[in-house]
C-alpha cells in the first residue's frame, strides 16, 4: 500500500510542477502579445521547429495510449484489486498520464505562439535598446 502512496505523491508533484509549466508559456504568451520582448527571428524559428517537432512526437504517441486508457488485467487477488484501479488512474485520472501530456502539448503549442508574436518585436526590441544605448552620457 504505501507504494501507491509515494507514486500518488509523485503524481501529485509532477502535476503541480506541469501546472507552474503551462502557466509559463501562457505568461511568455501574454508578454510576447504586448511587446514584452523580441526574439531574432531565426532563433524563433529553430525552437518552433523543435516544438513542434516535439508536438508530433506527443501525438504518435497518443496513438500508442489506448493500451494503458484501459484497466490491466491482474487477476482477482487483494492486491490486484487495489492496484489495477490505481494504475488506470494513473493513466486516465485527473492527474493521469493522458492528460498531463494533453496539457504539455499545449503548453508547446502556447510557446510556439509567443515565439511567433517575439519574432514581430524583434526590430522593435532591437531599436529600443539601441536607442537606450544612443542617449547614454559619455
Amino acid at each position: 500500500m504505501q507504494l501507491v502512496n509515494d507514486m500518488g505523491n509523485r503524481q501529485d508533484m509532477a502535476a503541480i510542477q506541469a501546472q507552474l509549466m503551462a502557466d509559463s508559456a501562457k505568461d511568455l504568451l501574454i508578454s510576447a502579445q504586448q511587446g514584452g520582448f523580441g526574439f531574432q527571428p531565426e532563433a524563433a524559428e529553430i525552437m518552433i521547429r523543435a516544438l513542434r517537432e516535439s508536438i508530433d512526437d506527443i501525438d504518435s504517441l497518443f496513438k500508442q495510449l489506448i493500451h494503458i486508457s484501459q484497466a490491466p488485467k491482474l487477476g482477482r487477488t487483494p492486491a490486484a484489486l487495489v492496484v489495477a484501479p490505481f494504475t488506470l488512474d494513473v493513466a486516465t485520472g485527473a492527474q493521469g498520464l493522458v492528460l498531463a501530456l494533453q496539457n504539455f502539448r499545449q503548453t508547446m503549442v502556447d510557446m510556439i505562439a509567443a515565439y511567433d508574436e517575439a519574432k514581430k518585436h524583434y526590430h522593435d526590441s532591437d531599436a529600443t535598446i539601441a536607442h537606450g544605448f544612443s542617449r547614454t552620457p559619455r
